[in-house]
């Protein structure tokens, strides 16, 4: 019963936390003009794209050692060296490309240059940040230290809510200022996680393991073609949408997906609790995907039947200027569904260390795309968001596939 105690916890914090970021988005939605929205769409989804590349499939290694070594604090703190060591070369070598991209999809969608430049700096900033935060925080999942982590990003979330409220009482809110305000927030980040971790494990200031490095790089080998197309598969519908739409498509896209914020409890539920119960299972791991994957769901199919019974309900969220996207509701909240139980289910495969077939999700990704292009009327919201979806069908088939091989292989293990 103690980890039903804590996931109650995790969950109550949790919901704090993704709540008050979620108003927060929704109030962007509300508070900024069309055009603004749609410039600080592109900057929040090359974030998040950031976010995955800044990862790079060393996460994939990294949980995959952590789990095994576990709870051997000296040898878990050997691995952070060996992370930090493999995502700062990571960072060196992508961080060019995507802003690089990023440029370009800006200056299609009207940016002027003083505010391409000034996101394109503030994302730079984004990623230094991202690599000095993310991943070790793993460890204090993995001690059970998820209350720590959730009483922060609660109190992040408040003061984000709090100055971009001020922002805009004064009259200073802005696709910029509101990127802004998002890296200061992972900013604050920094300091208290790694604080708590190393009160955990031991700093190590010596070289890093040949060995751990190996084996995250292996991770990053197998995993970082996928993870760049899959950051990329956001991008190339920004990129579609800047090439066939105006702003006023690109902002409801983004107004739209701002709805998915309202699952986000279960990205941060599977990361702090189902990866680390997938990653270090013994036993019936195939039956602990399946059950969590299907536990995962049940938000998804909660959201779409209120997109279907009372859809101005959500629409009330975002505010009158896209109050009369009353279908595209309904194909946001199928999409979302679909994207959150299969991104999940793929999630927890990956972590465990099965991806020899994960380099398949390219050319059936390409194929999609080549098929959406012909299909989808790419010029509106909701071929933007099929399109968007359609990218998790290879990241299913191939974790089923994973699945299948692994079973092959250990005939005797459930």
């Amino acid at each position: 019963m103690p980890f039903v105690r804590r996931l109650i916890t995790f969950l109550a914090g949790n919901i704090v936390a993704q709540g008050l970021a979620a108003v927060t988005g929704l109030l962007l939605v509300r508070w900024l003009t069309v055009e603004q929205y749609a410039i600080y769409t592109i900057a929040i989804s090359i974030m998040g794209a950031i976010s995955v590349l800044a990862k790079g499939g060393a996460n994939i290694g990294f949980v995959a050692l952590l789990g095994r070594l576990w709870p051997d604090y000296a040898r878990a703190g050997e691995l952070v060296p060996a992370l930090v060591h493999v995502r700062r070369l990571l960072m060196i070598f992508l961080m060019p490309l995507v802003l690089c991209l990023a440029a370009v999809i800006l200056w299609r969608s009207g940016a002027d240059w003083m505010q391409s430049g000034a996101i394109l700096i503030l994302l730079g900033a984004f990623w230094v940040v991202d690599l000095n935060s993310r991943i070790i925080d793993q460890i204090l999942f993995f001690a059970h230290q998820t209350s720590r982590v959730q009483m922060l990003d609660s109190g992040l979330a408040i003061g984000r809510l709090a100055v971009v409220s001020a922002l805009f009482a004064i009259g200073g809110l802005n696709a910029i200022s509101a990127v802004f305000i998002g890296v200061l927030v992972a900013l604050a980040r920094i300091w208290p996680i790694r604080k708590w971790v190393f009160q955990i494990v031991p700093r190590v200031t010596t070289q890093p393991r040949a060995e751990d490095v190996e084996e995250i790089v292996s991770g990053v080998r197998r995993q970082l073609p996928v993870e760049a197309f899959y950051v990329s598969q956001a991008q190339i519908v920004l990129l579609l949408l800047a090439f066939k739409a105006d702003a006023t498509v690109i902002a409801g896209f983004g107004a739209l997906m701002r709805i998915s914020a309202l699952l986000g409890p279960i990205r941060v539920v599977n990361a702090a609790f189902f990866v680390p119960i997938v990653a270090r299972a013994k036993d019936s791991v195939i039956q602990k995907i399946f059950g969590l994957t299907a536990l995962i769901s049940i938000p998804g199919l909660i959201l779409l039947a209120i997109a279907v019974v009372i859809p101005n309900a959500l629409l009330w969220l975002l505010g009158e200027n896209y109050a009369h996207l009353k279908s595209e509701i309904v194909v946001l909240a199928i999409c979302v569904a679909f994207i959150q139980t299969g991104g999940e289910y793929w999630n927890m495969i990956a972590h465990r260390g099965w991806v020899e077939y994960s380099l398949a999700q390219i050319p059936l990704g390409f194929m999609w795309i080549g098929g959406a292009v012909l299909w989808l009327d790419l010029s509106t919201i909701s071929g933007a968001l099929i399109l968007n979806a359609g990218f998790t069908v290879p990241a299913i088939l191939i974790g089923t596939l994973e699945i299948i091989k692994h079973r092959k292989d250990n005939p005797k293990q459930p």
